[in-house]
């Protein structure tokens, strides 16, 4: 296999769960591509193993990278400590599929505000004042709902999974 392939292959294999663990771990989703990038940079210098370490390897780095860039900016780690172990739960064997497919499921089911709300909220990032005047709530309100449909998600999510 030529150097290039097996680049590839490493970035086909790893680049959605990369993505995953990185914004997993809080990084400012306008960040968490460029600090992808930065740790597959690495990688293609660095003696990555081929196997099934690989992925813990490149997730040391991308939790290493993120916190580099959080102190460059002078804001506050809040990743999580035993990262690694919160992953391996959240990835389960399929790097977090699962869990995704449950969320897309679950959120069909919410009634056409409810999706509305959410997808303002965390597509659009849209403030709760901004939200409550295309639903007509208060605030407050937004935010009340916000909870309670996390609330229903998780609990939707979990009973879905394995």
């Amino acid at each position: 296999m030529t150097q290039a392939a097996g680049r590839q292959e490493l970035v086909d294999r790893h680049l959605e769960p990369l993505r995953r663990f990185v914004a997993f771990l809080g990084c400012p989703a306008g960040d968490v591509d460029d600090v992808v990038q930065e740790v597959f940079a690495v990688a293609f210098t660095s003696a990555v193993p081929a196997d099934e370490r690989a992925g813990p390897w490149l997730r040391a780095a991308a939790r290493h990278r993120l916190l580099a860039l959080l102190r460059q900016r002078r804001r506050d780690p809040a990743v999580l400590d035993d990262d690694e172990a919160a992953w391996r739960t959240f990835a389960r064997v399929d790097d977090g599929d699962g869990w995704l497919e449950a969320l897309r499921a679950c959120t069909g089911e919410l009634e056409p505000r409810a999706r509305l709300v959410l997808q303002l909220r965390y597509r659009e990032a849209m403030p709760a004042r901004a939200i409550g005047g295309h639903v007509a709530l208060t605030p407050a309100g937004v935010e009340t709902l916000l909870v309670r449909l996390r609330r229903r998600l998780r609990a939707c999510v979990e009973r879905r999974l394995p």
